[in-house]
């Protein structure tokens, strides 16, 4: 009879931390999940593009300084108030302009023109080719 209990507790217990194991790797993997599936609330594109910016703040870019000239595979954050205005080339009737105080992920393959960080508001103007943002 005690052999017969010891199995059943022994089942138990294993059975326990079996199924415990399988909810903890069942969170994990919908927690894992969720943040793969995460999109933006508002984002877009752009081939080729005028391109204007204001902003308090913007790391990836040359900080400090006026620059003049090229600059290629930009990955930018803008924070603080924005005031982001984007014209495709050749559709302008397309064009886009935006306000917001949240802050904007900013790519683009290919930017030329001028980063002004010495003005208040910095300015970011020129022409970009394939242009995403997202905030």
């Amino acid at each position: 009879m005690k052999a017969k209990i010891k199995k059943v507790l022994i089942f138990c217990i294993v059975g326990a931390f079996v199924l415990s194991g399988c909810c903890v790797s069942a969170i994990s993997s919908k927690t894992t999940e969720i943040e793969r599936t995460y999109k933006p609330m508002h984002h877009g594109t752009a081939g080729f593009c005028i391109l204007s910016i204001e902003t308090k703040n913007a790391e990836g870019l040359p900080s400090d300084e006026l620059y003049m000239g090229i600059l290629t595979d930009i990955n930018v954050t803008l924070q603080g108030p924005n005031l982001f205005m984007l014209t495709p080339i050749p559709w302008f009737f397309l064009s886009t302009m935006f306000e917001t105080d949240e802050t904007i992920y900013f790519e683009a393959d290919f930017f030329w023109g001028s980063v002004d960080q010495t003005y208040d508001p910095p300015v970011i103007m020129g022409f970009a080719k394939n242009v995403k943002w997202e905030w």
